[in-house]
């Protein structure tokens, strides 16, 4: 991740790395790193992704005029917590990682022709997430709902975006996320603590099947050219 971030954030900017390695959880890892970080821009993400687009910083310069928080891929309203059971016209934002029989896939959820992003959307994943500093510090993580590693990220964005904030999503950040995802024990539990959260506070209508336009690619890199192709059409 760092090697990947960092070839495109360093040679224009100075930053810092914060590696939470022995996080109890996302939250508390996340919120330590706010503390000890000096910022104005935060970005948090997972170490197991690479960026395969360019123009990383500047894209997230632009992204944060508009933006207070941004990702890479969300949804207008919730349904629960997984953010991508909204479905449908619902959904935003792009992805390359693996199915579950390891084919390579590129992952479109939906995007907004001839706009750069998708705004005021209710939450985003947590792959991907830089936001100005006021906001991570204003909304923080809560590690005292949120024990394990999910949740975090559906959380923090939707209570940014009820607080106000305009949280969105990138149409022109793409990223590899080596995961295929872990919808075990912990995940159900996250689910049951978000919905007694947010009871409420979450869109009426069902939730659907999550959808996306999967393309299988040949190589990671192929990945934005397949975007910029689709997104012409």
């Amino acid at each position: 991740m760092r090697r990947s971030l960092g070839a495109q954030i360093e040679p224009v900017a100075e930053c810092e790395w914060i590696r939470i390695s022995d996080a109890k959880s996302m939250c508390e890892g996340y919120n330590r790193g706010i503390d000890e970080s000096r910022g104005d821009v935060l970005i948090f993400c997972h170490d197991d992704i690479a960026c395969l687009s360019r123009n990383l910083l500047s894209n997230i310069d632009q992204h944060l005029i508009h933006l207070d928080v941004v990702g890479v891929a969300g949804a207008s309203r919730l349904v629960n917590g997984a953010w991508y059971d909204a479905g449908g016209s619902d959904t935003f934002g792009q992805i390359v990682g693996p199915t579950v029989s390891d084919e390579l896939m590129l992952m479109e959820f939906g995007h907004i022709a001839g706009e750069q992003r998708a705004s005021r959307l209710a939450a985003i994943d947590g792959v991907f997430m830089a936001m100005h500093r006021r906001v991570a510090e204003h909304v923080r993580f809560d590690e005292q709902t949120f024990t394990h590693f999910h949740g975090y990220d559906v959380d923090f964005s939707f209570r940014a975006a009820q607080l106000g904030y305009n949280v969105g999503v990138a149409f022109d950040i793409l990223l590899h996320h080596y995961s295929k995802g872990d919808w075990s024990e912990p995940f159900k539990q996250t689910l049951a603590a978000f919905a007694r959260k947010h009871a409420g506070r979450l869109s009426a209508e069902p939730a659907q099947t999550a959808t996306a336009r999967y393309t299988p690619i040949s190589a990671a890199n192929d990945g934005l050219a397949l975007l910029r192709t689709h997104r012409s059409q």
